[in-house]
């Protein structure tokens, strides 16, 4: 008797999640990313992310995948992930049935498809189209297939990409087909759905107001049928079926240089009427999206998302709270409280301090006086247009060396949370971000340090910090040139966290601290690396260094951002004049007054400065660094110059002569 009323308990639980109800985008209130990987040992799995925002996204299971490929394709490889919420509360997935890892770019067999009724545990299938469909025994290429549900006839449509080697592989064509009622396979052979003039990959459709648009991977080819441009494009009908027209036009940012992408997925915000077109720009290693309230315009400018993981091509749909909790629990990852706890706040860090500052308004002396800097090669110091004086790095090999006993002494108080931030302009023209290069580098040698990396490209700026092995902490992303940015880590624990401008752009597991390799320090630069083999940071700006023995909230990392400077301008402005040293009373011309030494006082024609008991003064009594006899100043190029120079022009503002002490 017990046995039997167990079975029935478990058959009318599993008919009660069969028979669950579709939700509604209202009672939605975060997105789940379904995507593959696109570095690592495990690229082509799938995995998860969720979201508050459809913007600052959070890995489910560590970036682990959710399912591993070779337990439901034929490959052991899966690409391409469309995941969509079926009509009787079930979720349905389409994948590529592929692994290039393995077996390159050579022919693929299929298509895998998979569903769930809690997003935790799935049934999967797949399909061998040469196998299953004898027309089809010419299939080469069978990519990206994606599904939707037909309203008119109540099924769902998969359709893909199809090429074949029966047309010498010269066609790239949408076929689609309906699955059966189980969803494990097609009911029928599949047809043409849409036959791009140029041929089409990466087809995506969304119905909006009883319309139809598919989004592609369309390209455009001159008279002798070499390719001249592609990217993102459109085709639109009134049925699902078609026919769709194109219009040929390119809708992403990039078509118009040589930045490609693919794999684009549309889908629209909870509650909003506004779409996100998000691609992958699978050579610059970037992910991106620019938005439209109609599905026809949209903005030219891409954006961003804040990850802490590689994507590729993948698709987005709302989820429920409740949801969200359920995949948070069974597949964990470091701060998704984030994420799924409404009201969260993220706690302060009360047990630290902010141990050094280097905002080079004491020249090269950190804010506190303790602790002197040096430059080295091209490296110099300099005035923005708004006075704020900074790091340059100009078009030599050229660095700042922080000194050891400033380096020995701050990592070894970092010994649990830290934070390391700073603030950096890299110029468009002339820099090394192609080639893997440094902004800062604590370091004995190459077997231990703790460093912020460009790795070569620009695709992907991380911490590293080794002391026998090596811990990283990825963003994924890369920054802009000519813009002030701001770069910042925060390790909480085992997590690091890499922000770029106040969002956390990645994470990383890390159990390695600075105070492990303090007294072992050799190395303490700004703008170099501890190898050889890497660049330094040319043509480039730094300013506001700050280390902390305390990890900073979100909230505060941000609020350093908002600090950054705000031009990248330097000083040009002012009154000009030449500093012409001469014997005697020591006379100084500049262009509207002149210097002179009277009764052991220096003053200017309008008496500006004074020397009062063997201290230089302004005339409001305010002290000043001023000396006309020994000061170092800067000329209006930010160029640092001895008094003892004649002939050099400089400003005679007291922001343009700053001494250096």
């Amino acid at each position: 008797m017990s046995y039997l009323f167990l079975a029935l308990c478990l058959l009318i639980g599993a008919l009660s999640v069969n028979a669950a109800e579709k939700v509604e985008e209202s009672a939605c209130s975060r997105y789940l990313f379904a995507y593959f990987e696109g570095r690592g040992d495990q690229q082509e799995h799938l995995r998860f992310a969720i979201s508050r925002d459809a913007v600052n996204w959070r890995a489910l299971n560590r970036n682990n995948p959710i399912v591993n490929s070779s337990k439901i394709s034929q490959t052991g490889g899966i690409r391409d992930p469309h995941i969509q919420r079926g009509e009787q509360g079930e979720f349905l997935i389409v994948a590529t049935d592929m692994n290039t890892v393995r077996d390159g770019w050579g022919s693929n067999p299929g298509i895998v498809l998979m569903r769930s009724w809690d997003l935790i545990t799935w049934e999967h299938h797949y399909i061998d189209l040469p196998s299953a469909w004898p027309a089809f025994k010419d299939a080469f290429w069978v990519w990206a297939p994606q599904v939707i549900y037909d309203k008119k006839v109540g099924k769902y449509m998969i359709y893909f990409t199809l090429q074949r080697t029966g047309d010498g592989r010269s066609t790239l064509i949408t076929y689609y087909a309906y699955a059966n009622d189980d969803f494990s396979a097609f009911e029928s052979e599949p047809k043409v759905l849409f036959s791009a003039k140029y041929g089409s990959i990466d087809n995506d459709i969304i119905e909006r107001n009883g319309k139809y648009y598919l989004f592609y991977k369309g390209n455009t080819k001159d008279g002798n049928g070499r390719e001249i441009q592609n990217g993102i494009q459109m085709a639109t009908a009134s049925k699902l079926l078609g026919p769709y027209t194109e219009n040929f036009r390119y809708i992403d940012a990039y078509a118009n240089n040589s930045t490609v992408v693919e794999g684009s997925s549309t889908f629209k915000l909870i509650g909003e009427e506004k779409y996100i077109l998000m691609y992958d720009l699978y050579s610059a290693g970037r992910y991106e999206y620019q938005t439209s309230t109609d599905l026809r315009t949209w903005t030219q400018k891409p954006q961003s998302f804040t990850k802490d993981f590689y994507p590729r091509h993948g698709s987005v749909i709302p989820i429920t709270l409740e949801e969200t909790e359920r995949l948070a629990k069974a597949f964990p990852s470091p701060d998704l409280d984030s994420i799924y706890v409404d009201g969260w706040v993220e706690p302060e860090d009360t047990g630290g301090q902010l141990l050094v500052t280097y905002s080079f308004e004491n020249g090269l002396t950190d804010d506190g006086g303790m602790y002197s800097a040096a430059l080295k090669g091209g490296a110099e110091m300099a005035m923005l247009a708004d006075g704020n004086h900074v790091l340059r790095i100009g078009g030599a090999d050229g660095y700042l060396d922080l000194g050891t006993r400033m380096g020995k002494a701050v990592l070894a108080k970092m010994r649990g949370n830290y934070t390391i931030s700073m603030d950096i302009c890299v110029a468009a023209a002339g820099n090394t971000l192609s080639s893997y290069c440094w902004a800062w580098a604590f370091a004995n040698g190459t077997d231990r340090y703790v460093g912020m990396v460009n790795a070569a490209g620009n695709g992907n700026w991380y911490h590293e910090i080794k002391n026998g092995s090596a811990e990283q902490a990825f963003s994924y992303a890369g920054i802009t040139t000519g813009q002030w940015h701001t770069l910042t880590v925060v390790c909480r624990g085992t997590t690091t966290s890499f922000y770029i401008d106040g969002g956390r752009r990645g994470y990383g597991q890390t159990t390695i601290h600075p105070s492990a390799i303090a007294s072992a320090l050799t190395q303490c630069w700004l703008g170099r690396s501890p190898f050889s083999a890497d660049a330094y940071m040319r043509n480039t700006m730094m300013d506001n260094l700050r280390l902390y023995n305390k990890a900073l909230t979100a909230a505060q990392v941000g609020e350093l951002y908002a600090q950054r400077p705000t031009t990248t301008q330097l000083a040009t402005t002012g009154i000009e004049g030449v500093i012409n040293p001469s014997e005697g009373n020591g006379e100084w011309t500049i262009d509207n007054g002149q210097w002179t030494m009277d009764n052991g006082q220096w003053t200017m024609d309008n008496g500006q400065w004074r020397m009062e008991n063997g201290e230089w003064k302004m005339d409001n009594g305010q002290s000043s660094s001023f000396n006309p006899q020994s000061s170092i100043f800067y000329d209006l190029a930010g160029r640092r110059i001895s008094s003892a120079t004649p002939g050099v022009r400089i400003g005679n503002g007291h922001k343009q002569l700053q001494r250096v002490r």
